[in-house]
């Protein structure tokens, strides 16, 4: 009853009960079931279209036998994630009682390598929770293997990735360039000693370059020359410019050998024996200390401390008086350009004006012009008017 009500509600329902009929029997009707087999006689076996080969279970099977899917812990979401978890198919098959994998020969270089830092980080995921779960010490002996033996791994998959960086084709570049000893080494033909090779070669063109870098920029901060850029460098009291050293040398030089030198400090000499043989007053030292106070003292030590700074100063000191100079002169012109901008601008203004007016006149001129036209052309009708009419009386007269 519940199904009547639950239809009642739908067209051509038949609400009454369902009766099964089997026809009478009769004497020529046979009561044999008809045969549903296949045979030679039928009428499908001359279409080509039909193939007619038995399957073969046990090969289809074994096709898909040495198959293995691993899809533990594997994420069927449809995020998108880098860090997804996908399944792994493996194919095994069976020779003479030793596995092998078969692998995908079409898979290249790229998604080898994605695939290999994609496993080492399932592999540290794993021995991290085994870490967090593990108790006893054998568990913790077997975690350091996996440990070392997957920081190895890492380590060749860093090894590899940095092989195809700029830094290594730089120094491919440098090592083909430059003569060293990696043209004389003979590269054996297995892979691992060919990459082996290929690293040392890489590392001792770097090592030539950063040895040459290094003595490069000790030779500069010798000579004086890095002061120029980088004043900060040059505060070390390890190193002494050698440029300005010789410069203050030779100006020294050149001071002690002029003869008008020469004089004045005969001069000098000879004041100070006076000065050393003349008696000294008992009340000078006193004005002494009254004449420099402690103040005055302690600025002359921190001038004093300030030396070694300013003499490792002394290469950048000239170019910076230039620029002051220049600066100089660039902001008195920038007080006389103000008032040249401002002097401009009210000319602008009174040319702006001046147009306007003119732009006024202009008008005003136009619509005198058009208005004289159009009484041009009103003259010009009325006389034409009047000598038709002219011409008219003349007619007439004559």
């Amino acid at each position: 009853m519940a199904q009547v009500r639950k239809y009642a509600a739908l067209p051509d329902l038949d609400e009454s009960p369902d009766t099964y009929e089997t026809p009478d029997l009769t004497d020529d009707a046979s009561t044999l079931p008809t045969s549903t087999a296949w045979s030679e006689t039928s009428d499908t076996e001359a279409n080509p279209s039909i193939s007619r080969s038995k399957l073969h279970p046990n090969e289809a099977r074994s096709q898909f036998q040495s198959s293995r899917v691993d899809a533990r812990e594997t994420d069927f979401s449809d995020r998108v994630s880098s860090k997804r978890r996908a399944y792994v198919v493996s194919n095994r098959e069976q020779d003479d009682g030793e596995d092998y994998d078969s692998g995908d020969e079409n898979e290249s270089l790229q998604r080898k390598l994605a695939r290999l830092n994609r496993e080492v980080q399932e592999v540290q995921n794993e021995l991290d929770k085994r870490k967090s779960e593990a108790n006893g010490t054998e568990a913790h002996t077997d975690n350091e293997d996996v440990a070392a033996q997957l920081a190895q791994l890492s380590t060749a998959l860093d090894g590899m990735r940095q092989s195809q960086s700029a830094q290594s084709r730089l120094s491919r570049q440098l090592a083909t360039t430059a003569p060293s000893k990696a043209e004389a080494v003979t590269i054996p033909d297995s892979t691992r000693t060919e990459e082996a090779t290929k690293e040392t070669v890489d590392t001792q063109a770097l090592n030539k370059v950063a040895d040459f870098d290094a003595r490069l920029a000790i030779l500069e901060r010798q000579l004086g020359i890095t002061s120029l850029d980088a004043p900060e460098a040059s505060t070390a009291t390890s190193f002494l410019p050698i440029i300005p050293t010789l410069s203050l040398l030779d100006r020294q030089l050149a001071l002690l050998t002029s003869s008008t030198s020469q004089t004045h400090i005969d001069t000098l000499a000879q004041k100070l024996q006076q000065q050393q043989q003349t008696p000294k007053p008992s009340g000078t030292t006193d004005g002494l200390h009254e004449l420099h106070t402690p103040e005055d003292m302690a600025k002359l030590r921190a001038l004093y401390a300030l030396l070694p700074t300013l003499t490792s100063l002394s290469p950048t000191v000239p170019p910076l008086l230039t620029r002051l100079r220049s600066l100089r002169t660039l902001h008195a012109n920038a007080v006389t350009a103000s008032q040249t901008l401002d002097e401009v601008e009210r000319k602008q203004d009174e040319a702006d004006r001046e147009i306007r007016e003119w732009r006024d006149g202009l008008k005003k001129v136009g619509e005198a012009v058009a208005k004289a036209e159009s009484g041009m052309l009103e003259n010009s009708a009325a006389v034409e008017t009047w000598v038709k009419e002219l011409e008219e009386r003349v007619k007439r007269l004559a």
